[in-house]
């Protein structure tokens, strides 16, 4: 913690920090000892406390057992719940700390599999403006991930939104031209087609 100081100053040092952090524990409203002491070594019980992050990956997976199991309501309940629960990127006042950015980059790629998850929930039950919103969730998070934008064409389908489909399609090409350089991977431009000659032969019926 401070590799500038000697043994006996960082001892020092590190027992200020633990007798601050107990007190902003206390001041927090937890009263249990939630740091203790063993010999030189200070201690988290974590039978006294509950990670965030932690409860986030629980609720993922048992929202993902749910869904394999085809119990769409007990599904969403679980991501819905991770989904309060992840508010914001790991740990983002060190945003440019590199020790954290492997965690930070897990923990968003789980959210975004929640949120597709959750989408894929709402369809099953018939909710697909549902499902809209939350690739537009997604994608307010992720931009570029193309992923979110065909399932957001194709739920805007299901809505009988054909046009806002295609239009959904052109905005996420000027984006990936702005932002990345590159074309909609083959499989956005096939889906694209496809909506839009299904269009035209509504149009001409």
């Amino acid at each position: 913690l401070w590799p500038e100081v000697d043994e006996n100053q960082g001892w020092k040092r590190l027992k200020v920090t633990m007798y601050f952090l107990r007190r902003q524990l206390r001041a927090a409203g937890i009263h249990e000892d939630v740091v203790e002491t063993a010999g030189k070594a200070y201690l988290l019980r974590r039978e006294a406390v509950w990670g965030d992050t932690e409860i986030f990956e629980k609720l993922v997976a048992e929202g993902g057992a749910h869904q394999r199991r085809q119990r769409w309501g007990e599904a969403l309940n679980c991501y819905q719940e991770a989904q309060r629960l992840y508010r914001g990127d790991y740990l983002e006042e060190d945003i440019q700390a590199d020790w954290c950015t492997a965690e930070r980059e897990r923990l968003f790629e789980i959210y975004l599999e929640l949120l597709t998850r959750m989408a894929e929930c709402h369809t099953r039950v018939g909710r697909f403006a549902e499902a809209v919103r939350v690739c537009r969730d997604a994608l307010i998070c992720d931009p570029v991930r193309e992923s979110f934008h065909r399932a957001l064409m194709e739920y805007l389908v299901r809505l009988g939104n054909a046009e806002q489909a295609m239009a959904q399609y052109h905005d996420c090409r000027r984006l990936l031209a702005r932002e990345l350089d590159v074309e909609p991977m083959p499989e956005t431009q096939r889906l694209y087609q496809e909506i839009n000659e299904k269009f035209r032969r509504a149009a001409a019926e």
